[in-house]
């Protein structure tokens, strides 16, 4: 069977470019695939699959012409492609307001069977953006676009069970929905002794660590980030307790002005690589997480796979599945981790690479059939 994969424009970044080669992975072990899309990819994607860019599918004039949307040009795109190559499923990796009814459509037009993945709590994700106009564009892929493309496609790939009861209650069918979280894997190499990680951050043996590894953009809650540093920094039972941010993005200078006054109990790393990642979770005491929209975040699954307690504010339906701390309120936050009676949640099953690997094999096998 032959598998088309449509991912996103720009699959070198660190995400997707796990995401492309990890699903990949999985479904040659027993179909030809090809990755659909991207402009620049990394080595081993180049290496291990056969890559068209959008940019290489050249329709006829008329075409570009009268197609100047992003769903439109990839439609025409994958119909003429389709009509050459001949898949035998398309599937969209995300963007399921654009990729997704791109795929959705062209699989009508070419009667391929066509998969489509709900990656995140699409209907409420436009709230996070900031300002009327990204509100408003996401509303319209996600809301609309995205909604039709769940209408249309073959088959539906959920992140987490806790999407089903969202979907049946707009009157989508759950029999053409399936459980299929994105593969993780956690590296195993580059471990080191927890007496050195806390020595090269000047941390004590006996201090609490709270971590929290999450892009330091306004797509995070960052004002309740140094609100909740400052609280639990500012009582004096807490002097042992020290605040690890992993992680960079546009709000590291404005989030280090913020604590300077407690600087020395917070430690801004900056980006780790994967191989380090680990030795955090592992010296960590709790988990931090204040995003203001998220899919399967694969910071929680880090946290949750190295059983860490996690405090996290409510980032949408799947989180809310996962996690049984949510709170939204800073205060609330603060005394959760001072008070230090967090549950410890467990890991999900369906991410156990066996199962995952099988989920995966099923759901091409199940579109096909």
């Amino acid at each position: 069977m032959r598998v088309a994969l449509v991912g996103s424009q720009y699959a070198d970044r660190r995400n997707m470019e796990h995401l492309v080669y990890r699903i990949g992975e999985i479904l040659a072990e027993f179909h030809s695939v090809e990755v659909i899309g991207p402009q620049r990819v990394s080595s081993r994607i180049a290496e291990r699959f056969h890559c068209t860019a959008w940019g290489e599918l050249h329709p006829a004039l008329i075409w570009r012409l009268l197609c100047r949307d992003p769903v439109t040009r990839r439609i025409v795109r994958l119909v003429l492609h389709g009509k050459h190559s001949k898949p035998d499923v398309l599937l969209a990796l995300g963007s399921i307001g654009v990729n997704g009814l791109a795929v959705a459509i062209a699989g009508r037009i070419l009667g391929i069977p066509s998969v489509v993945r709900l990656t995140s709590d699409i209907f409420n994700v436009y709230k996070t953006k900031v300002g009327l106009r990204a509100k408003l564009k996401l509303f319209l892929q996600n809301n609309l676009l995205g909604r039709l493309s769940m209408r249309l496609a073959d088959r539906i790939l959920l992140l987490h069970e806790a999407q089903r009861s969202g979907l049946t209650a707009i009157g989508l069918d759950s029999n053409r929905m399936q459980v299929v979280p994105q593969p993780v894997s956690f590296a195993t190499d580059g471990v080191q002794n927890e007496a050195s990680i806390r020595e090269g951050l000047n941390i004590h043996s006996n201090d609490r660590i709270v971590l929290s590894t999450m892009r330091l953009d306004t797509d995070k809650h960052i004002d309740k980030l140094v609100e909740v540093i400052n609280c639990v920094l500012e009582n004096s039972a807490e002097a042992n307790c020290h605040f690890v941010l992993v992680g960079d993005g546009q709000c590291r200078d404005y989030i280090a002005e913020k604590i300077r006054h407690h600087s020395r109990h917070v430690h801004m790393v900056g980006e780790q690589p994967s191989t380090q990642l680990p030795n955090y979770y592992r010296v960590a005491d709790m988990f931090l997480h204040l995003s203001k929209g998220e899919g399967l975040s694969n910071c929680l699954l880090e946290a949750l796979y190295f059983q860490l307690p996690v405090v996290a504010t409510d980032s949408g339906t799947i989180t809310r599945g996962m996690i049984s701390t949510i709170i939204n309120d800073p205060q609330d936050i603060a005394n959760a981790i001072l008070h230090k009676k967090i549950p410890t949640d467990s890991f999900p099953e369906t991410l156990d690479p066996e199962i995952n690997r099988s989920a995966w094999l099923k759901a091409i096998d199940a579109i096909d059939s």
